[in-house]
């Protein structure tokens, strides 16, 4: 059997379709993306049945687009 370049193309989409569609199923379990949950999270849901998690983290500045210095790494 000769395969044209349409139909090996044809084959290859399938045959990535069928090993990439388990992988699809599987929903995140949460402490893989909330390990500390809290009330006031915020869960957006991902691709693949993931979640990514965000939270309100206060700092102590005057305005919302205040400035405070940090140091990363060493101190």
């Amino acid at each position: 059997m000769a395969f044209t370049p349409s139909t090996l193309s044809r084959c290859l989409a399938l045959a990535l379709l069928v090993k990439i569609s388990p992988a699809l199923a599987e929903p995140w379990a949460e402490k893989t993306y909330n390990p500390k949950p809290d009330s006031d999270d915020v869960i957006l849901p991902m691709p693949c049945e993931g979640s990514m998690v965000f939270r309100r983290v206060e700092i102590p500045v005057a305005g919302p687009l205040d400035d405070i210095p940090i140091t990363l790494g060493e101190d």
